[in-house]
């Protein structure tokens, strides 16, 4: 039985019982990589997983990154550019670790 079969039987319970069952099973599969997103929920995971920036936000990034390299961007949007970045960055980094984690858990 993989993971993902077994899920449907946690549902009944809390939340807390929940992750202490996924990481528990976590452990007894090896899965005790730091990489790994252990107090999540399956459904949890597989959101984080697929989500992304809202078009808005991509569109604001798309523009800011095509006026800064043109050097058309004054000081204010440089600082809300490179915001920008970085939670587009932080975002990859947990949707990846959120992927990696559910990989991990189906092995």
């Amino acid at each position: 039985m993989s993971i993902t079969e077994l899920l449907p039987t946690l549902k009944p319970l809390s939340r807390e019982d929940q992750i202490q069952v996924l990481t528990f099973l976590a452990q007894e599969l090896g899965v005790d990589d730091p990489r790994c997103l252990l107090g999540l929920s399956l459904k949890e995971l597989q959101a984080l997983g697929d989500c992304k920036l809202t078009v808005a936000a991509q569109e604001h990034l798309s523009d800011l990154l095509d006026r800064n390299s043109n050097g058309l961007l004054p000081v204010e949007e440089q600082i809300e550019l490179a915001q920008l970045v970085e939670q587009a960055e932080q975002l990859s980094l947990l949707k990846t670790r959120a992927q990696y984690t559910l990989h991990q858990l189906a092995a």
